[in-house]
């Protein structure tokens, strides 16, 4: 109904009461527009930005994945959009970019802003205490920003240098080969660890990946709401020099990114760049660990931002479900944070963030750190040395602390009464011990598999093709050894039992009877095309070797794979279905309209 439509739009979000507000901030920065229009060094970068956009995806040409082109294809056909080709693209952006005038783009916005067809939507959840503004005081807001004499913008643009300071090279201490998977092994002399892989998979990519031992299982429970969120804040603080808005002036036009993390066992950095911003990458990273930055104005705006939205997500039935399933699955559990109350957002602060921060991010020698893509590794190892090889040293050797919460024992079944629409969602978990090896994970990632191809199947034929199940079952060894299944239904709330009977069911069948040797070969099938696929993407290798690392595996070429995938029988699936989806003991939550609770 829409396509045959232009418009130029604008959204805000805002805080309980302070639509107006937001709204009269927003059409402020577009009268500002009219008003004095843009500066040169915005359209700057923004052109700059676009071609760097263009000569990327011009790079990848032969590496573009098929969604892509269906993409570009769907939008020529229903919007008539040309689909010359991006190398074609390209050329004509570089050609008609550099000749865009600030005159032209200012007067853009004088056929854009206007008073004629404007159109103000707002949304808001029905909650007490509310008020939704009238078109009276809609239109108030709309007369008074219209005689408002706005100040032009100040494009506050860094100009010193990134570094905070020059980095002192260190040295590598010791090189290895492992030629069988075609990377590089590198130990520093400040004890950091490299891993370097150079692909064809992408023509214009480098990911990264750096870990450490450690996270939010060595602070104690009153310090974990900062830890939760040191990383985040400290990240959106900018770095050394640079505030926030600084940075992304800076970054503006580079294939840069970088993301730091802190999880419960370990803190990491992960992020990608071009072969031609590596530099930049490199120079950001370092600054993590010597030049963090916090800004409590940060903070404070994250915070406004985040009461609005936790209080509005306490409302919703679905974020109610959510909260339960996690509570009845760990019921002693006092570390998880899923959603904040007000007394944990009140002790929120940016000197505890900042030296939490510290503490994850000051030392290389217990990090490790993993670049895969288009790199020269002799022309890179200079670079390591002057980036990674510089970060300070202090020689710890952390490691994480097991302080996992047990799962629930017995079976427990808990139904959640929230929302006025006839709609149900049910989960069931199970937990159990899990056998660490090879040939276990290989079988359990089958069952996986099987059991999705069989719920599917059985709860679509008994349940009239209603509904499509979400399972997973996963394992992980750390911080024990543990498999958990997970079934996951949207429903009819009258039908949860049913569906609970139907899981179980296929469960027990798999257990007795192993699955049809069709269904594991479909799974057996599945599964290689899948490594077949993944191995070509910069991010799958940067992933299995930090793998074999922290889980301590071997890596497997695809020969090597495919022939444990096939090695798997019908008896091996039965053995790991008789310990992983066995439901004697389990959680059960379901989530069921306000109108089914029973009188009191």
């Amino acid at each position: 109904i829409a396509r045959p439509t232009d418009v130029y739009r604008n959204f805000i979000s805002a805080k309980d009461n302070k639509a107006l507000e937001s709204l009269e901030l927003m059409m402020m920065e577009n009268q500002r527009v009219l008003q004095h229009g843009f500066l040169q060094t915005e359209l700057d970068r923004a052109k700059e930005s676009i071609l760097t956009m263009y000569d990327k995806m011009a790079k990848e040409e032969s590496k573009t994945e098929s969604s892509s082109f269906a993409s570009e294809y769907v939008n020529h056909f229903l919007e008539g959009v040309p689909a010359p080709g991006i190398r074609i693209e390209n050329k004509w952006a570089k050609e008609f970019v550099d000749g865009i005038t600030l005159e032209e783009i200012n007067s853009l916005a004088k056929k854009w802003i206007t008073d004629e067809n404007l159109v103000v939507v707002m949304t808001m959840p029905e909650s007490k205490g509310l008020k939704l503004p009238t078109e009276k005081d809609v239109l108030k807001v709309i007369n008074k920003v219209k005689k408002a004499k706005t100040q032009p913008y100040v494009d506050n643009v860094k100009t010193e240098p990134f570094l905070v300071k020059e980095p002192k090279a260190g040295k590598v201490v010791k090189k290895e080969e492992n030629k069988k998977f075609g990377y590089t092994e590198l130990a520093l002399s400040n004890g950091a660890k490299v891993i370097l892989k150079s692909t064809d998979f992408k023509n214009d990519e480098i990911v990264v990946e750096a870990w450490s031992a450690g996270g939010a299982s060595l602070y104690p429970e009153n310090k974990l709401i900062n830890v939760k969120f040191a990383a985040p804040i400290i990240d959106a603080s900018g770095i050394g020099n640079y505030d926030n808005s600084q940075l992304k002036k800076f970054l503006k036009g580079k294939t840069v990114g970088l993301a730091p993390s802190i999880s419960d066992l370990e803190e990491t950095l992960s992020g990608s760049s071009s072969p031609a911003d590596f530099e930049t990458l490199l120079q950001y990273l370092y600054m993590f660990f010597e030049a963090p930055r916090k800004d409590k104005d940060v903070l404070a705006t994250e915070v406004s931002k985040m009461e609005s939205q936790f209080k509005m997500m306490r409302n919703m039935p679905d974020i109610q479900f959510q909260l339960e399933w996690m509570k009845a699955m760990k019921p002693t559990d006092k570390r998880s944070i899923y959603l904040p109350t007000d007394e944990q957002m009140k002790q929120m602060n940016i000197d505890e963030m900042y030296k939490i921060f510290r503490e994850r991010f000051s030392d290389a020698s217990d990090f490790t750190f993993a670049f895969i893509g288009n790199i020269d590794i002799d022309k890179t190892i200079p670079l390591i040395e002057k980036y990674i090889g510089s970060i300070p040293s202090k020689n710890r050797n952390e490691k994480w602390l097991d302080k996992d919460a047990p799962f629930a024992k017995g079976v427990v079944d808990k139904v959640v009464y929230k929302g006025q629409d006839n709609k149900g969602t049910m989960v069931v978990v199970g937990n159990h011990s899990f056998e660490w090896n090879d040939k276990e994970r290989m079988a359990t990632r089958l069952l996986n598999d099987i059991c999705s191809i069989k719920l599917t199947e059985t709860i679509r034929e008994e349940l009239g093709g209603t509904y499509s199940p979400s399972f997973q079952l996963s394992y992980d060894k750390y911080p024990k050894p543990e498999a958990s299944f997970l079934a996951y239904y949207s429903c009819d709330p009258q039908n949860i039992d049913n569906l609970t009977n139907a899981t179980w069911r296929v469960f027990d069948k798999i257990i007795a009877e192993g699955p049809t040797e069709t269904d594991l070969a479909k799974a057996k099938e599945q599964t290689i095309r899948l490594r077949e696929t993944q191995q070509q993407k910069n991010e799958f290798w940067s992933s299995v070797i930090k793998g074999s690392i922290w889980y301590d595996y071997q890596l497997t070429n695809l020969e090597e794979y495919k022939a444990n995938v096939n090695s798997i029988t019908i008896e091996d699936i039965k053995e790991v279905a008789k310990k992983y989806l066995k439901h004697d003991e389990h959680v059960r939550v379901s989530l069921k309209p306000e109108a089914m609770q029973p009188a009191k």
